[in-house]
């Protein structure tokens, strides 16, 4: 059985713990709701299915570390909370040397938030893969956040698209990095929406990157934004995703 950590620290995860509520969520209504239906129960089982268990990193209390990856086979961050500050170097390095030693990495990322002094979370992890996280433009909603479908000839050929025909996200980052490792591309742009990177490197694990988090997320959950899992080919998407990090497909 492979293993699968969740860094706790990804605010995806931290709502489907119920971690910090208070802070995060204001309506007390909204906030039971959540945390009822568990923000991220279907992609967590999703990943289970795959004969994974998976467990979570102490809340906002310790700095990833080599000793604490040695025991996994794949990281999962969901957004690093914006009200954080950025990872330290330590724990960026410890990330690339896991992946080095053969452990996969999944970011979804989001758009940029307001005041912060770190304007796209995960843009320092991406950074070391040669990747970039760039803010949005919302051309279609009047310069707001909005929900973007993803279809036909944006999806590229690769093991993780096979059959995806649309991918339905809210308007997170921009993507920039080699052509070759693009699997969406944002609608009438050159940036994508999502990245796969397979190293030349026979011990090397699998890097995917995404520009949204809440894609994943359980439909009958609205916080920090709407659960999409099951608009489109969501579910499926996700699933060959992590089929592919674990090298099933």
């Amino acid at each position: 059985m492979k293993k699968v950590l969740f860094d706790s620290n990804g605010l995806q995860t931290s709502v489907h713990l119920g971690i910090h509520f208070s802070q995060l969520l204001p309506n007390p209504k909204q906030k039971a709701l959540d945390a009822k239906c568990k923000r991220l129960a279907t992609f967590i089982s999703i990943i289970e299915n795959c004969d994974c268990e998976v467990e979570f990193t102490p809340y906002e209390k310790s700095t990833i570390s080599d000793d604490m990856l040695n025991a996994f086979d794949m990281l999962v961050i969901t957004t690093r909370i914006p009200r954080l500050p950025k990872q330290p170097d330590c724990e960026i390095n410890a990330i690339y040397r896991f992946v080095q030693k053969g452990g996969s990495l999944l970011i979804m990322s989001d758009h940029p938030f307001q005041n912060k002094p770190h304007p796209i979370p995960d843009i320092y992890v991406a950074s070391i893969f040669d990747v970039t996280l760039n803010p949005p433009v919302y051309p279609s909603h009047g310069g707001r956040c909005g929900l973007t479908e993803i279809r036909d000839n944006d999806i590229h050929s690769h093991a993780i698209t096979d059959g995806i025909q649309s991918i339905v996200f809210n308007n997170g980052c921009r993507i920039g990095t080699s052509r070759r490792y693009v699997l969406a591309t944002l609608p009438g742009e050159a940036s994508a929406f999502a990245v796969a990177i397979d190293f030349p490197y026979k011990d090397y694990g699998r890097v995917v990157i995404t520009s949204d988090s809440g894609f994943v997320a359980d439909d009958n959950t609205n916080f920090p934004g709407p659960g999409l899992i099951s608009r489109g080919n969501n579910e499926d998407f996700i699933q060959q995703a992590i089929e592919w990090l674990l090298k099933l497909r």
